[in-house]
Parts: structure tokens; sequence; C-alpha cells
């Protein structure tokens, strides 16, 4: 990173069921100094473009990353059932400034959470079909890892200040085995959350919506 070196420890624990049809992954990730990355400045941590493009960062940072996910074949479904999990939780801390002419210029320190939830499941009714349903929320404090939510993208502690985003999704997929390395999906999604569509820069104030917002879809899976 640009304020020096950095360490960074890692852990991973992995669990598996004795029959071999469950599984549970825990992985964790601590660092002195978040990674520069391809975004406009030095950037010390992950953050989204739109709030990148009016600060630079002058000091250190640090951050912490925890993930864990999970899958289970149950006996008593005939290994046609397939349940799973995912969590996160991250968190980054450093300082920032913002670029000359900015509204909101001065130093600043840059705490941001973030957090996620994820359940998964998918039934194979037959040999030629089958149905899945996902659901996930991710959430954080403020707007530094998913955007400017319709409110300031700062962390002062000034009017429009982000007190924090909400992030949902459900999914519905059918699937249908026509023959071997072959498949064809169907998908509806629906988003929704804290005010997911937003006016761009410089268009009419107040168009801010939380959805939901929906999708459908078809896809060809071919395997070789």
């Amino acid at each position: 990173p640009n304020a020096g070196d950095g360490v960074a420890v890692l852990a991973a624990l992995n669990v598996t069921a004795p029959g071999g049809n469950a599984t549970w992954s825990n992985n964790f990730q601590y660092s002195t100094g978040s990674d520069n990355d391809t975004r406009q400045g030095e950037d010390l941590i992950s953050v989204s473009p739109e709030a990148a493009a009016k600060y630079v960062h002058t000091g250190s940072a640090y951050y912490y990353f925890y993930n864990s996910w999970g899958s289970w074949i149950p006996r008593f479904a005939d290994e046609k059932l397939l349940l799973g999990f995912n969590t996160l939780l991250a968190n980054a801390n450093g300082t920032l400034s913002y670029l000359s002419g900015q509204p909101y210029s001065g130093p600043s320190n840059l705490n941001t959470c973030w957090y996620g939830v994820g359940a998964y499941a998918k039934y194979r009714i037959n040999d030629w079909f089958s149905l899945a349903s996902r659901g996930e929320y991710m959430g954080a404090n403020n707007s530094w890892i998913f955007g400017n939510q319709g409110t300031g993208a700062t962390t002062k502690g000034i009017a429009n200040h982000v007190t924090g985003d909400n992030l949902w999704e459900y999914t519905l997929t059918a699937e249908f085995h026509v023959v071997d390395d072959l498949k064809i999906r169907t998908e509806y999604r629906m988003d929704w959350g804290s005010n997911i569509y937003v006016t761009s820069t410089g268009g009419p104030q107040g168009l801010q919506s939380g959805g939901p917002a929906y999708y459908a879809g078809v896809e060809v899976v071919v395997g070789f």
C-alpha cells in the first residue's frame, strides 16, 4: 500500500462430515494495510468508483475479512436435495482526504463495515428437471462498498451522512437436462433495498427507489 509495507495473516478451517455429504468452510484474513487497486488515486480500500473519484488516501489502513460457507446433501432426500449457505463479515479502516475543490474537503477517518448472508436450495425432481432457489442479503454501515445510494458518499458527520445500505435479492431457477452436457436454465430474479435506483449526477433530484426490480432470462449450458 502507499503508506508503507504491510503484513497479512490468513487462516482457514474446513470441516467435512464423515459420510462426505456435508462441508463447512471458514476463511479469515487480516491485513495491516489494504492493497492499492485500479481505481482513481491510490486507494487503500476497495470502495465504489463514485466515492473514489472524490478523494485520495493519505494514511495507512487495515482490514479484516471473514467468510463462511457450507453445503449439505441430506440422506433422507435420496441425494436429490442440496442445501447451502454463505456468510460474510468485513471491516476496513484508514485515513483519507478529499481532492481540492470538493465540498467536503479535509481529512477524515474512514471506517466501513460490510456483511452478508445467503441461503440456497436445489431439488432434482427427476432425471431431466430440477428447481433451485436462492436468497441473499448484503448490508453496510455506509456507502464506501456498495456506492452512493441516494445520499452523499462520505463518512463525515454532516447532514448527508450515509447511515447504511441494505440490498436483498431472491432468485428462482428451473433447470432442464436435455441431454448429456446440455442444460437449459430459466431464471427469475427480484432485487430490492435502500435506494438501489438513484438519479445520475446532475440529473433531476428526488428520483430514488428501493425497488423491487425484476429480471427474467434463459441460458444454455454446454459442457465439454
